[in-house]
This record gives C-alpha cells, structure tokens and sequence, in this order.
C-alpha cells in the first residue's frame, strides 16, 4: 500500500512538471527563463512530496504499532492538515488501550475466579470446540488446557452424558442439568449444569459447562437413611418388649404373684437400654455436629483410666475377671476434653469386660509413644472376625447382636469412640483374632 502511495505522489510530481512545461512553453519565454521556474518548480515540489511522504510514514509507523498493542502518545505533531489525522490517530489509540485495558483487567478476574472455584467448569464454541478449562477441571480429568484448546470436546472428556449435555445447551440454546455418575478418572457423582453463551441477538455461541461433586452429599443422604433405618429398628426393638410385657400385665398377670416381678424387670431393664440408646444418639449427633462438645484442659490419662476403671469394677468383680494396669513413666497429660476422654477409654474397657468370658484377663496400659500417649487395652475376650474389623467402628453395627443386647449395648460405643478421637487430632486402632481376644489402642498427641 505504503508503494502505491508513492507512486502516486511521483506520478504527481512527473505531471506537474510536465503541465509547468507547456504553459511556460505556451508563454514564449526564453530557455534561462524557463529552467529557472522549473528549477524552482522542481525543488518546491519534491520538498512539498519529502513533507508528505514523511508524515505518512510516521502515521504509518504509528498505526502498525498500534496494531501490534504498541501504544504510545505522538510527541511531534503538525500543524498542517495532517494535523487532523494525528489527532484521530490518538483518539482512536487511546481508545484501543482502555478497551484493551478493561478486556485484560476483566479476563484476568474471570481466570483468577475460574482458578479459585473448586467446582469443574469448560466452555465449548459453536462447533463443538473447546474454548477454555480451569484448573478443577485439570485436576479431575488429567488434562492441560493449552494441549486441549480448539479440539473437541470429546477427546478432553470421555463422558458421553456430559458431552450430550453441553452439545443440547449450545444447540438448543436453553439450560440443562443432570446428574452424572464419572467412573474415570476416579468414581464419583456429580451435578453437571450446562448453559448457552448468549450474543448479543439472541442466539447461542457455545455452552459452558459446571461439574459439581455431589459425591460426599450423596454419601451422607445414605448415611442419613441408613441411620433413620437403624434408629427406628433399634428403637422398636426395646419398645415392643416393654409394650409386650405390660399388655401381659393389663391381662391379669399384675395379679401373679410369681411372675409379675420377672415382666416388671423386662420392663425396666428395656427402658434402662432404651433410655441409654436415647442418650449415645443424642451424644453421637453433638460430636459430629461439635455441638455443646466442651472446652480443652490439662487432662490427667491415668486419672481418667481410674474412673473408667471404678465405673466397671463391680462387673470386673461380678465375672471374675483379672485386671492389670500398666503405667508406664510420669506426666501423661494431654490438652483434651475431660469427659469425653473418659468417654473413650470406658467405652473401650466396658467393651473388653462385656466381650471377656468370666475368669479371662484384662490389661490397660498407659504410656508415652514419642510425641503421643497411648492407652492401649487388652482383654482375652471372643475376638473379632477379619472381616469385621473394618466396620466396627460404623453406628449400630455390632458383630453379636443377640450377645449385644444381652449385655445392654447400644451399637454407638466403638462409633462415639472414633468421633472423640477425631475431634482430638487422635486415632483409634484394633487388633485382633477370633477366639483369642483384642487389643485397642487410643493414641493421642501429648
């Protein structure tokens, strides 16, 4: 373009010379006379053609900078017509850097707001490419954004529902959702919501596409039923017995002399179990919730132990059993609950007094492990099948049920011990083998 100009501009010149010729010519002045004008001619016109060439070579400098981003003010203007032009230019580039300025301010909130969301988001143009990723959705399905931008959005996702999800909000220019089940790159539920990206007429150019992991919300709403279901049958077990007995009561056995005492016992000992049911619910739902859970002090283990021990010891007595406690080294304190440290360590030992037949051994030993204390207890009790262990810790799972109830459990004391060490940054572990006894170990940081 820049040679057409100046083509022109010498084409002009050649035709002003050639004009001045002939009307100097037409004049019939001498030949000094006629060199001497176009000597003058001459030179005024290439000045006049150097001042235009150069001015249009500096705006043409200047507009190629700007194409390129390049802004910068024009510190020598004229004051010829090209005057005009310069003040165009810079309008038009001051223009051009603001809106430049608002579009990379604004894409870089978008991408700091992409990158700080932990939901999956992709958006896909009109043809099915892909437009952009943020980091989440890196990390789930294993990819890089510059390796998969422009490609479709088939090969970034091998998930057909999700693809025919985003494909119907771009084509249908309306919003979907749906929950997807993901298998790869690792299993897990999610909501996936799919919107068109709106132009401004109206019409749709693209989809962007949010993954949220519902996967842990889907676990507690089971959780949650499985309770309820667990809670219910657990309650209605104690309550028919009681309703059972004094039905039988009411019908005239108030009156038996030899027997009214037994169904009045069967009541009592129902309404203790349900009663203590009632309150490891209630206890259990304060720890997960950490409601009203109490306030961290200076807590005594060997202290605690004590009291565990005096709270069992006429059972201990009752089947004979053999107690040994160990304390190994001084100082065992730890920054805890009180209440709920003895919580744990009784839950443990009634456990190992209830699953101990009369005559069997017990053993708590109390001692420092590096920066941890641990309290472990030993009993020669029935054991723990293999695979039972990894549940036995769950709410209302019991390994004897009818053993269970005999003795007045309620199926929450192993899950009510995981939830205090939890809430203490502790651990709770077991050993065991079946027709040989357990061990649990309670391991907290000193």
């Amino acid at each position: 373009m820049e040679e057409d100009i100046y083509w022109k501009i010498f084409l002009s010149h050649v035709a002003v010379m050639l004009l001045s010729i002939l009307i100097l010519v037409w004049a019939k002045l001498s030949i000094i006379s006629i060199i001497i004008i176009l000597t003058i001619l001459f030179v005024f016109s290439t000045l006049l053609s150097s001042f235009f060439i150069h001015n249009i070579d500096r705006l043409s400098d200047i507009i190629f900078d700007i194409s390129r981003g390049k802004y910068k003010p024009i510190i020598s203007k004229t004051n010829s017509e090209f005057r005009r032009i310069e003040d165009s230019i810079e309008e038009l580039q001051n223009r051009i850097s603001s809106k430049t300025a608002e579009l990379s301010s604004s894409q870089a909130k978008l991408r700091a707001m992409l990158s700080s969301m932990v939901e999956c988001v992709i958006a896909i143009d009109t043809n099915g490419n892909i437009i952009a990723i943020n980091p989440a959705f890196e990390r789930l399905f294993g990819v890089l954004e510059p390796e998969i931008l422009n490609k479709p959005v088939r090969e970034a996702i091998r998930n057909n529902e999700i693809v025919e999800l985003i494909k119907t909000a771009s084509i249908n220019n309306r919003a979907v959702h749906k929950e997807i089940d993901i298998v790869l790159p690792f299993e897990g539920i999610f909501m996936a919501y799919a919107n068109p990206i709106q132009r401004d007429a109206g019409s749709a150019a693209g989809a962007v596409c949010v993954l949220y992991n519902v996967t842990e919300i889907r676990k507690l709403e089971k959780y949650r039923s499985e309770f309820v279901a667990n809670v219910s049958h657990e309650l209605k077990t104690p309550l028919t017995v009681i309703k059972s007995n004094v039905d039988t009561l009411l019908e005239g056995a108030v009156n038996d002399k030899e027997h009214n005492i037994e169904f009045l016992n069967k009541i009592d000992k129902h309404a203790l179990n349900l009663s203590a049911l009632i309150d490891d619910i209630l206890e259990i739902s304060n720890l997960e919730a950490k409601i009203d859970i109490g306030s961290f002090v200076r807590v005594d283990i060997v202290k605690e132990t004590d009291h565990a021990i005096d709270t069992v010891i006429d059972k201990i007595k009752k089947k004979k059993l053999k107690l040994e406690k160990d304390i190994q080294g001084n100082g065992l304190f730890i920054s805890g609950i009180e209440d709920h440290i003895y919580r744990a360590i009784l839950n443990i030992l009634d456990n190992a007094v209830n699953y101990t037949n009369e005559g069997g051994n017990i053993k708590i030993v109390c001692r420092k492990d590096g920066p941890d204390i641990d309290i472990i207890v030993s009993d020669t009790g029935i054991g723990i099948p293999q695979k039972d262990i990894p549940r036995i810790f769950e709410r209302f799972y019991r390994v004897d049920k009818s053993r269970s109830r005999d003795v007045g459990g309620t199926g929450l004391g192993l899950a009510i011990v995981k939830h205090i060490m939890e809430i203490h940054n502790g651990k709770v572990s077991v050993e065991s083998e079946e027709g040989k006894g357990s061990t649990f170990t309670l391991k907290f940081p000193a």
